[in-house]
């Protein structure tokens, strides 16, 4: 019979067995990890040169290198001057752009196809002057651009062939600016003591920056951006883009939306197409618009407004847009 002393006895000499041999057992070699040798593997430095730039520089960076695969290696800063990049040797394309921005994502699978692209709104979300207003119209013939944000500032440069073969082959990028401001004064504006809300567009202008061309791409986009007055008769409004399209292709309507103290509201839509393409146009003609430029339009109508019967300037039934087409001199 076993006792409960048997059972004891017999469970120490088993862990006593089991011990000696883990004893006597060699352990096992661990892998090694092996050097990259270094003709095949090194550590480039990446200078970004603000040389042609104005203003403050940007808080951070995105780079992007193409290696001879075509895959991107996507690299960041945490500031304007780059830094220090552990890749393989070889033949590399690069890309460099600002990356503290909100309003822009960049896409493409290649060099040649890589873009910067602002992302799109609505006329009511960016019109906030309008709030709570519904279906803010579009110019005739523009109903099928898509809106988008003002772009931020943006800071692009493109390398076509960089040869990293040894720790001197640094990399240095000269940053240009890929936006540009448009500005548009209206003076003569009939009643605008009466105006209580104000905001415009510009329609036709590149939604997106090509940094391998330096050029803004065919696709078009209306740009909602902020008017204010200046002094008694004058509409001043400033608009950040990428310029407009290289091949020239759409039309360009600058439009207004005015409320006036009466609850009215009115669209006043000016074709600015030939002052955009216009190679005597300052920063015109040429599709990044590559000096900022400034249009001078004369005359803006806008009704006397009409008192409701209580006279008090304000009429809350009113909620429709007319439109008004008027011809332009520049």
């Amino acid at each position: 019979m076993i006792t409960k002393r048997h059972w004891f006895i017999l469970s120490l000499a088993i862990l006593t067995l089991c011990s000696c041999r883990h004893e006597n057992e060699e352990p096992k070699p661990q892998p090694q990890p092996q050097p990259i040798p270094d003709d095949i593997y090194g550590e480039m430095n990446v200078t970004f040169d603000w040389s042609q730039c104005e203003g403050q520089q940007p808080a951070s960076m995105s780079l992007y290198l193409f290696n001879e695969e075509n895959q991107s290696i996507p690299i960041s800063f945490s500031n304007a001057n780059g830094g220090k990049v552990q890749l393989l040797k070889g033949n590399y394309q690069a890309v460099a752009f600002n990356s503290d921005t909100e309003t822009m994502k960049a896409s493409g699978s290649s060099w040649a196809d890589f873009t910067i692209n602002v992302i799109p709104t609505t006329l009511e979300a960016s019109a906030r002057v309008f709030a709570g207003t519904r279906g803010i119209p579009k110019a005739v013939g523009t109903d099928e651009q898509e809106v988008i944000y003002e772009p931020e500032m943006l800071y692009t440069a493109a390398d076509a062939g960089h040869e990293f073969k040894t720790t001197a082959d640094d990399l240095r990028l000269i940053m240009k600016a890929a936006t540009h401001n448009y500005t548009f004064t209206i003076d003569h504006v009939d009643n605008l003591s009466h105006v209580t809300s104000m905001s415009a567009t510009l329609s036709g202008m590149a939604s997106a920056f090509c940094p391998a061309t330096g050029l803004p791409t065919q696709s078009t986009a209306i740009i909602p951006f902020t008017l204010e007055a200046e002094g008694s008769a004058s509409l001043v409004g400033c608009v950040r883009c990428f310029g407009h399209c290289p091949e020239h292709s759409e039309e360009h309507k600058l439009v207004v939306y005015v409320q006036m103290d009466d609850g009215k509201k009115y669209y006043y839509s000016f074709d600015v197409t030939d002052a955009l393409h216009d190679p005597n146009t300052p920063g015109g003609s040429e599709p990044g618009g590559t000096i900022d430029m400034e249009l001078e339009i004369d005359g803006l109508p806008l009704p006397e407004p009409i008192e409701d019967s209580s006279n008090t300037g304000l009429n809350p039934e009113v909620d429709g847009w007319e439109e008004i087409t008027i011809g332009i001199e520049l």
